[in-house]
């Protein structure tokens, strides 16, 4: 048996000879890794290169921070437009950008794609206005400007038994010679002497077969004394204002007389009328659900009041409406007059059930100018 003395000294030479061995092979590996390198096998990695690795280090940091940043951006992004898109949803129809003191302001509310006796209508902060219920079932209301100062309006829709709110906006409350003022269109003076300022519901844009006001106002001459004439359109005075209605789309070249003297030209631009479109419950067309369209008791006519004026409004005359359920395979149809569901429609309409389709033809209306026209078709899908 050999003494501890003899094992350490064994066990010292074994570490000994580890330790050799570990020595022999770095510096083999050194001198491969050389020869390597000779030969144009490995390349050698210099300091250089070093700081050229720690640099794409940093700079893929700084690229996964960006990307960070960006996702993050995106999702605020995302934020900002889902409310940008809720507001465009959400109209206020109304006669003018602004609400006239001492006046009936009618307006019209409406959601895209939401039934009309789930939207709703809210006073804001401003206490300048009262408004008054007219139709809630098709979002119509009246709005009394009391003082002049700001209105804020607040559109409301009930989603899933929950109320959201789609939108807020601001109007001015102004007299009707505040407002031509700051709206008005400047033109060339005659000679200097009379300058008059216009104001259009539509600045510039009259349209053909319905009486467009025109409000004039002038610092220097008596507007009392003013009267107009106009080539390719009929003017009549009424109470302050001149009402325009163009025969035919073109120019409409307007003259203004203090008097017997001519005092300024100045030209519109006359169009048709925008053609409405059919709507049940606020929707044109596209998915409609089997509650909401059996809720809805006719076809309506989407339009911007605006662009009417005095004028009366189109009038829906007539339509036909088909049923189309593909679990029978079977079509039923129904001729309507007037806009109301007549007892034949609503039976059509009562008996929808999803995946049935559902479409609006011949659909006839009769415009502000006694024109009949047809309307596009629309088709509902049910879901």
């Amino acid at each position: 048996m050999a003494s501890p003395k003899a094992r350490i000294k064994k066990g010292n030479i074994a570490l000994f000879v580890v330790l050799i061995g570990i020595g022999a092979y770095v510096l083999n590996k050194q001198t491969i890794d050389q020869k390597l390198i000779d030969v144009g096998l490995l390349e050698k990695e210099t300091a250089s290169e070093k700081k050229i690795i720690e640099k794409e280090v940093v700079e893929d940091k700084k690229v996964a921070d960006f990307e960070e940043e960006n996702q993050k951006q995106e999702v605020e992004k995302k934020t900002v437009d889902t409310k940008e898109i809720k507001a465009n949803k959400a109209h206020i129809a109304t006669k003018a950008d602004v609400f006239f003191l001492n006046e009936d302001n009618p307006i019209q509310i409406s959601v895209e794609g939401i039934d009309e006796r789930d939207v709703s209508l809210m006073m804001g902060r401003y206490k300048n206005i009262e408004v008054v219920t007219i139709d809630e079932n098709s979002g119509k209301y009246n709005i009394k400007a009391l003082r002049k100062g700001k209105a804020e309006l607040s559109v409301m829709a009930k989603i899933n038994g929950k109320i959201d709110l789609f939108k807020t906006q601001e109007f001015a409350i102004v007299s009707r010679a505040e407002y031509a003022k700051r709206n008005a269109n400047t033109t060339q003076n005659n000679k200097g002497a009379t300058k008059l300022e216009y104001h259009l519901p539509s600045s510039n844009i009259i349209f053909v077969g319905v009486e467009n006001e025109l409000f004039i106002q002038s610092k220097s001459a008596n507007l009392s004394n003013l009267n107009i004439k106009a080539t390719n359109a009929k003017v009549r005075k009424n109470a302050g204002k001149f009402l325009v209605t163009p025969n035919s789309k073109g120019n409409v070249s307007v003259q203004v007389f203090d008097g017997q003297n001519k005092i300024e030209q100045r030209n519109f631009t006359a169009k048709e009328l925008p053609v409405p479109l059919p709507a049940i419950s606020g929707r044109s067309g596209g998915s409609i659900s089997a509650a909401v369209l059996k809720r809805a008791s006719r076809l309506d006519l989407l339009f911007d009041q605006q662009n009417y004026g005095n004028a009366t409004v189109p009038m829906l005359l007539s339509y036909e409406i088909m049923r189309y359920a593909p679990m029978s395979s079977s079509t039923k149809k129904a001729k309507n007059s007037g806009a109301n569901f007549s007892p034949d429609t609503r039976r059509l309409v009562s008996q929808a059930t999803v995946n049935d389709l559902f479409y609006f033809t011949n659909i006839e209306a009769k415009m502000p100018n006694g024109k009949t026209i047809e309307l596009p078709s629309v088709g509902f899908d049910v879901k």
